[in-house]
């Protein structure tokens, strides 16, 4: 079982990606900025987004909603992003999770599709290194979990002075 962290995850955006991929951990700000970032590297022809960047809501999530989404190729295009998101998988039902686990199986027929489910902050448990949780194995085998942290101190006082400065603003750390 493979966990990756958003960093990498960023890497292998600008390099490609396929199949699915499972957005969790307690920094929803980095998440959305990570899906912003993926439908501008992965967006094609705007005039086809309609049929290329299919976006769901999790809270109304079900399985033969998502299924659908998945099914029709993409439209001018080689790829197509699929975002679910907002998933509180926490609150599935067992079936309902065994549902979501077999739309993942399914992506390996719908390879043109990137999928990227995002959970909001404890929507997800996903154990510990040593010992997984059953819903983080059983995701694990079909899809990438991407692990999203809140940063370091550090690392947000250097981001906060890169965004002042390229506004032409200055802070102390």
């Amino acid at each position: 079982m493979d966990i990756i962290k958003e960093d990498v995850f960023r890497k292998q955006l600008k390099t490609g990606l396929s199949g699915g991929y499972l957005f969790f951990g307690e920094e929803d700000y980095l998440k959305n900025a990570t899906l912003t970032q993926a439908r501008e590297i992965l967006g094609g022809d705007p005039a086809f987004d309609i049929f290329n960047n299919v976006t769901l809501d999790g809270r109304e999530y079900a399985a033969d909603r998502l299924l659908d989404a998945l099914a029709p190729p993409p439209m001018m295009a080689e790829r197509k992003l699929v975002i679910l998101q907002g998933l509180n998988l926490s609150e599935l039902k067992q079936s309902e999770f065994q549902d979501f686990c077999r739309v993942l199986e399914s992506l390996e027929d719908y390879d043109y599709n990137i999928l990227i489910v995002t959970v909001p902050a404890g929507g997800f448990d996903p154990g510990s290194a040593k010992k997984p949780s059953a819903q983080c194995k059983a995701i694990s085998e079909l899809a990438v979990p991407v692990q999203f942290d809140h940063p370091a101190p550090a690392k947000l006082t250097a981001w906060a002075q890169k965004h002042y400065a390229a506004h032409g603003a200055a802070a102390s750390p």
